[in-house]
């Protein structure tokens, strides 16, 4: 999956009020809408145990139009959230599609969904978020009888997990940033866990791959933002060529 987001600040009151005038907007192109929310809860620590704490938690809604593919799964979607306006494209399994019709489609409907929330004219930055799958169905290469993945054949962080340690399952988790030496303001993270799965089932491990440019100081125009949406990808590949391997990189075809 792909995603490309315009960051901002948006009224969350303003979000509810001018929705029903969104959805009517792009219903056309986009005609299943859903919401999703997301929790942010605060945890501090009494007496060396963590405890909850009720009065700082708060909630976010997203709200997400979609566009189905000829097998009514979900391709491309335009998301409203209260830090900005993204478009997400999934792959399908004939059509990896590319951050080119992510780019056109943010360029086409972003100038809406500008006017639509108030005339929005500045922007933190840009974010530009790709998930890559190593699986049975992906990366059947790299999958062992045991139906397990030798990680270290697909990632060079983990080349030397060899031998008798080449195949991992879940539980994995493993994160690293990095500012960009060129950009003090941008950040990139590469983030490799493991999916739950049945015991049965063969290993699943997705690796995210996301580049930002946003400070909360920040105050950039329309074209700008496009134009770091064009600096993110071209940092983006080039840290596909340093995490992944050349077999890797052939089946994702990081376009």
């Amino acid at each position: 999956e792909r995603v490309l987001g315009a960051l901002t600040e948006v009224d969350e009151k303003n979000l509810v009020t001018r929705m029903d005038a969104w959805r009517e907007m792009v219903r056309a192109d986009f005609p299943r809408a859903e919401k999703a929310t997301n929790w942010s809860l605060k945890i501090h620590e009494k007496d060396g145990f963590p405890v909850l704490d009720p009065a700082d938690r708060t909630i976010q809604v997203f709200y997400r139009h979609w566009r189905d593919s000829q097998n009514n799964e979900p391709t491309m979607c335009l998301q409203t959230r209260p830090d900005g306006f993204f478009v997400n494209l999934r792959r399908e399994p004939s059509n990896n599609h590319s951050f080119r019709e992510a780019l056109d489609c943010l360029e086409k409907w972003l100038p809406r969904w500008q006017e639509c929330f108030g005339n929005i004219v500045t922007f933190h930055g840009t974010m530009l978020h790709y998930v890559n799958e190593l699986s049975v169905d992906i990366t059947p290469q790299f999958i062992t009888n045991n139906r397990e993945i030798e990680i270290g054949k697909a990632l060079r962080v983990f080349t030397n997990f060899s031998g008798r340690f080449s195949s991992l399952r879940p539980p994995l988790e493993c994160k690293a940033t990095m500012r960009l030496v060129n950009k003090p303001d941008g950040i990139m993270t590469l983030q490799v866990r493991g999916v739950e799965t049945p015991a049965e089932e063969p290993a699943t491990i997705r690796v995210e791959i996301m580049v930002t440019t946003a400070t909360t100081t920040r105050r950039i125009n329309l074209k700008e933002m496009l134009q770091e949406c064009m600096y993110c990808h071209e940092i983006l590949l080039e840290g596909f060529q340093s995490f992944f391997t050349p077999g890797a990189l052939a089946s994702f075809e990081p376009s």
